[in-house]
């Protein structure tokens, strides 16, 4: 009995050649894909986790059983195995989801400490506020990063139509401490008088792509909160004059 055991488990594990050779082929990324998804290494990972619980369940049986086949051995420890590994499947992904949920509320409570780092002083139109080509706004930042802005302005009313937007020419690298005037290049899209502003601020910790210590402000009226630690709120003020 032990003997054609052995056998079984041998061919069981020479598989996991052919089925490694399938997993590298059949799951590598499309070509041309927009998205490009690699799911390389589920194959051949889940086979030798399904793998190591058959024959560990198998081998224990016949071991310590009285009076148990091999083909029953083996035919009762295979769907045993799958259920331990999709039971095993949802437990790992159960503790990963809960660690990665107790990290994101860590780095979001942290990040409430972060709300005055960038802090708009005034802002103003250029020419005038009936028809601005440009708004400028004056900033002090608590932390260096790259720098980002827009601004639109809409018509009053949660159905009101965009009147324009604007924002800066590129991005511009700030330090810790600076106060910066910057403008931003007003475009417009329809004729009408602007109710509602909003800006919103970008300060980016990397030179180049993103990070979790990314910032963003937005300033408009009446927000209903400071924000949820990714994004900040808070209270637009009046244009100054220029």
């Amino acid at each position: 009995m032990w003997k054609h055991h052995f056998i079984i488990s041998g061919v069981l594990i020479l598989l996991a050649v052919p089925i490694y050779l399938m997993d590298k082929h059949f799951l590598k990324p499309s070509q041309g894909s927009f998205i490009a998804l690699d799911f390389r290494g589920v194959l051949a990972l889940g086979y030798l986790i399904l793998l190591v619980l058959h024959l560990s369940l198998s081998t224990a049986w016949l071991y310590f059983g009285k009076d148990v086949s091999l083909p029953r051995a083996h035919l009762i420890s295979f769907p045993v195995s799958i259920v331990l590994l999709v039971v095993l499947s949802y437990g790992v992904i159960i503790l990963f989801e809960s660690a990665e949920r107790r990290q994101r509320a860590a780095i979001l409570e942290n990040r409430k400490n972060l709300y005055d780092v960038i802090n708009l002083k005034k802002w103003w139109y250029v020419p005038n506020a009936d028809h601005p080509e440009e708004v400028y706004v004056k900033l002090t930042f608590g932390k260096k990063g790259r720098f980002a802005a827009t601004i639109e302005g809409w018509e009053e009313g949660e159905y009101g139509e965009q009147i324009f937007v604007g924002s800066l020419d590129h991005q511009i690298q700030v330090e810790k401490g600076e106060t910066v005037t910057t403008i931003l290049k007003v475009r417009h899209y329809n004729p009408g008088d602007v109710k509602n502003v909003r800006i919103f601020f970008y300060l980016f910790d990397k030179d180049e792509g993103s990070s979790v210590m990314d910032l963003s402000k937005f300033y408009f009226d009446n927000p209903k909160s400071r924000g949820n630690g990714q994004d900040f709120y808070e209270q637009l003020p009046p244009p100054s004059p220029m």
